[in-house]
């Protein structure tokens, strides 16, 4: 069995992702590339973080995590209670008192769609 270290993994994985188009080699294309990217200021402490990143010094990631904030997944996006608890609970089992709220949006929803249809055909 073949032995990849992390960087032969980084590569493989950046080459299926990343369509050759997009993965600049010459610095003339490099020149383009950025050229094509249009004005994107970036401070000196994010350009060495990707540089570190693109070595392999530094992992990547959420940067926020990194920088030591506090990342929340439900940060900018307005939710219902009911729904930030089904985002933050994917991975585990539904509480009956949640299933039981999923159920009646699904009643809601299939009542709704039923009139839906009953409107189209009464405009036939």
């Amino acid at each position: 069995m073949t032995r990849y270290t992390d960087q032969d993994i980084n590569e493989l994985v950046f080459k299926a992702i990343v369509p050759k188009g997009l993965r600049p080699d010459t610095p003339e294309e490099i020149d383009a590339m950025l050229d094509a990217l249009g004005e994107i200021s970036l401070s000196e402490d994010e350009v060495q973080r990707m540089l570190r990143k693109i070595r392999g010094e530094e992992t990547l990631g959420d940067p926020a995590a990194e920088r030591g904030r506090e990342g929340r997944d439900d940060a900018g996006v307005e939710m219902s209670d009911a729904e930030l608890a089904l985002y933050r609970n994917r991975n585990e089992d539904i509480p009956p008192e949640v299933e039981g709220l999923l159920q009646d949006m699904e009643n809601e929803a299939l009542e709704a769609g039923e009139e839906d249809e009953d409107d189209s055909e009464d405009d036939a």
